[in-house]
């Protein structure tokens, strides 16, 4: 049977979504793939048939200011969690397929973790570590990870390329290296991802502002655009990330659904071009992840640039927050005391770069502990990367409630686009219904927030705009203090 018939004969479900980050377009490719994946309809006969619309507010694509628009990703199977160990292998063995998301988009370098807990010959253990850290050592051992522990201070430097000088970074624990990991041409994954799902037939759109979502009486949805134009689709995903706590205001029901349930943080990413003598050393190295101080960075990407960054509380930006309105007595001044992204997009290209000034201390002195010859070298960018927070780091990936058409998938909490080849077979699962049980109430809207080992310590605080710097003013520093 021919595409066109088998499409004629299994039903039809036009799915728009909202948001063209790594849930949105990850979904959209797993939604068109199995419309491609079979014509027999002995195989797929009751399966849809999706055409999928995405729209996007970005004028381009990928956003640049989209948190999965950067330079490198972290794509690691160490977590405390050993659901996510699991499903990271998972999606590491996509990774080196290339198929999804490219070829030669995943670098497997290896993934360095500091600063566990220690035996001393002297007495009991010794060191600080996260019960976090522990717990992701022993689920990569569960899954049979290529892992080499170095359960002395000092000892991980055996991981670094010959040559290569480590501070006393290495020093501050022991520390285990996996080999079954490494990281992400991120922005070239999303470039492959979304020209996946073009030529599996998806349609973009950009340049798309929402301003609200309208459930219809057919059980269809009426999606309406700040231009006035209005998309009526059989189904809505929402997939906005940051941008998720602003957008829900429109919907019934969702914004009270996820009130104190999500919010958007902004973290501090830095990058550094040493001289090509130190590119060729460092080309070789792991990723360096210390989970004590949430401090992570990369070996040098082919243009030779390292990102450096820190995983930690993390800052809001709600422009209203300080108003003397602070009883919410004033409804027009409730949107103004919402967590959102402020970046390029919405304060410029110089403006929208700049990252709070201590934060950028504190990476720059990490990154001094690590390799102490980078500290000598210049910043070249910075700017504050925008995670959707979920209180227990898992994702939400559900059906907004009253609403059978309406589907949420956001929280990545800072760690979703490792997932990027695979998320989207979630939200799929979820949308037709077969999505586990179990997994259903582990990305619920309604679950409840237990405790468990989180990533980071510490809660986010709000970003003050006078202590922001770019690289300028952080180098011009840099300068001043040494010349002292």
């Amino acid at each position: 049977m021919e595409r066109a018939e088998v499409a004629e004969a299994r039903k039809r479900i036009h799915v728009l979504i909202v948001g063209a980050g790594c849930f949105g377009l990850s979904t959209a490719y797993h939604l068109l793939v199995d419309n491609e994946s079979s014509t027999d309809l002995g195989a797929q006969g009751t399966a849809p048939w999706y055409k999928v619309t995405i729209i996007d507010a970005s004028d381009v694509l990928p956003a640049p200011d989209a948190a999965s628009t950067d330079l490198n990703k972290i794509v690691r199977t160490s977590y405390s969690d050993g659901w996510y160990t699991r499903f990271a292998k998972e999606a590491i063995a996509k990774w080196k397929e290339g198929t999804i998301c490219g070829k030669d988009t995943y670098h497997e370098s290896g993934v360095l973790v500091l600063g566990l807990r220690y035996q001393s010959t002297e007495g009991p253990d010794q060191g600080l570590t996260t019960p976090y850290a522990d717990a992701a050592l022993r689920n990569d051992r569960e899954i049979n990870a290529r892992i080499e522990e170095f359960p002395m201070p000092g000892m991980a430097r055996r991981a670094l390329p010959q040559g290569v000088i480590g501070g006393h970074l290495f020093d501050e624990g022991a520390a285990y290296l996996n080999r079954d990991g490494g990281w992400a041409s991120a922005s070239k994954a999303m470039e492959a991802m979304l020209g996946n799902v073009k030529r599996l037939g998806g349609e973009i759109l950009t340049g798309c502002k929402l301003s609200g979502i309208s459930p219809q009486a057919d059980g269809t949805s009426t999606v309406n655009l700040e231009n006035g134009e209005v998309i009526h689709a059989d189904m809505v995903v929402l997939t906005t990330g940051a941008w998720t706590p602003l957008v829900v205001g429109g919907i019934p029901h969702l914004e009270n659904v996820l009130k104190d349930r999500l919010v958007a943080t902004g973290q501090v990413v830095a990058t550094l071009r040493p001289s090509p003598f130190y590119q060729q050393q460092l080309r070789e190295a792991p990723v360096l992840l210390d989970w004590q101080s949430g401090f992570y960075m990369f070996p040098p990407n082919e243009e030779g640039v390292i990102k450096i960054a820190i995983h930690a509380e993390g800052h809001t930006f709600a422009p209203g927050s300080s108003q003397d309105d602070s009883s919410g007595s004033n409804p027009s001044n409730l949107v103004d005391r919402i967590s959102r992204p402020r970046t390029v997009r919405t304060h410029g290209e110089d403006d929208g770069t700049r990252v709070p000034r201590h934060i950028l201390q504190r990476i720059h002195a990490k990154l001094e502990g690590a390799y102490p010859e980078l500290g000598k070298v210049a910043l070249e960018t910075t700017r504050l990367c925008w995670y959707t927070e979920s209180p227990d780091e898992n994702w939400f990936i559900d059906q907004v409630p009253g609403h059978p058409t309406l589907f949420i998938a956001t929280g990545g909490s800072g760690h979703a686009f490792k997932f990027l080849p695979v998320i989207g077979r979630l939200v799929k699962e979820r949308i037709e219904g077969r999505l586990r049980p179990e997994d259903a109430v582990k990305f619920s809207l309604g679950r409840e927030f237990g405790a468990r080992f989180r990533s980071r310590l510490g809660e986010p605080v709000a970003l003050d705009e006078g202590t922001l710097w770019g690289p300028k003013e952080f180098n011009i520093a840099r300068v001043t203090e040494q010349s002292v």
